[in-house]
């Protein structure tokens, strides 16, 4: 992905935000375009986010109608759009938040889309029950190295996928001073840590790398043999097991 450079009044709009994670981040969002399968709820609020922080592009993928579920639960559309194609009805109300992102609709199927089609995004946002679905979109991301996520809600509950691929990151740690230092300086430092029972620290930044698993392979999971304490610790509970409701 390659950086595009902020324009003054980019840099005035995200002062904020450049303030919290840096000029560099932001020009690497301001660089994404991303594509968002479905309209809810959910993806309501996740079009909101990213438009507000600066991505390059949206584009909305829902062949759907405008239904009464969808004005219970989301801020894009309104009963005046009941019955038109529910990726074309949001785009006013998601441009209003950022004239600076450009955000387009599509009103075909996802199933219809080729590897062709993903090829052109940096992140794809899929919401969906459609466990065939998400497994052939994920497996087309991650061959052509696109960032993935997906996840639906049910009420009270919900899950969520990603697949980041290989995805390296810099991370802030504590480490004692002395393991930062070499000499006669540090050997006093670690005598002197060790008749404290604080020893000094500080912060230094490291870089990590992660590697994600596909959607396919986490489906073939048994969740099952996981005690309650690790499931809590993977946050990702019984997502092995998870199949859609009945409609």
């Amino acid at each position: 992905m390659s950086s595009q450079a902020i324009t003054e009044d980019e840099a005035a709009l995200y002062d904020r935000q450049i303030r919290l994670w840096g000029l560099d981040a932001q020009k690497r969002m301001r660089a994404s375009d991303v594509l968002v399968i479905g309209v809810n709820g959910l993806t309501g609020e996740v079009m909101k986010n990213i438009v507000l922080a600066g991505i390059n592009s949206l584009t909305i993928l829902d062949d759907a109608e405008v239904t009464e579920d969808h004005l219970s639960a989301m801020f894009v559309v309104s009963s005046d759009h009941l019955g038109k194609k529910v990726a074309e009805a949001s785009l006013n109300a998601i441009r209003r938040l950022n004239p600076l992102v450009k955000v387009a609709a599509d009103v075909s199927s996802v199933k219809d889309k080729d590897a062709e089609f993903f090829k052109q995004f940096h992140i794809v946002c899929m919401s969906s029950v459609d466990i065939a679905l998400l497994t052939r979109v994920n497996d087309i991301c991650r061959e052509h190295k696109v960032k993935f996520f997906c996840g639906s809600v049910f009420g009270f509950y919900g899950f969520m996928f990603s697949d980041l691929g290989t995805h390296e990151y810099a991370e802030e740690i504590k480490v004692s001073k002395s393991d930062t230092s070499n000499g006669p300086t540090a050997a006093k430092q670690r005598r002197l840590n060790s008749s404290n029972s604080k020893p000094e620290t500080e912060t230094v930044t490291v870089k990590n790398t992660s590697h994600f698993e596909s959607f396919k392979s986490t489906l073939s999971v048994d969740w099952s043999i996981l005690t309650p304490k690790q499931l809590k610790k993977t946050s990702c509970q019984l997502i092995g097991q998870f199949s859609p409701p009945n409609s």
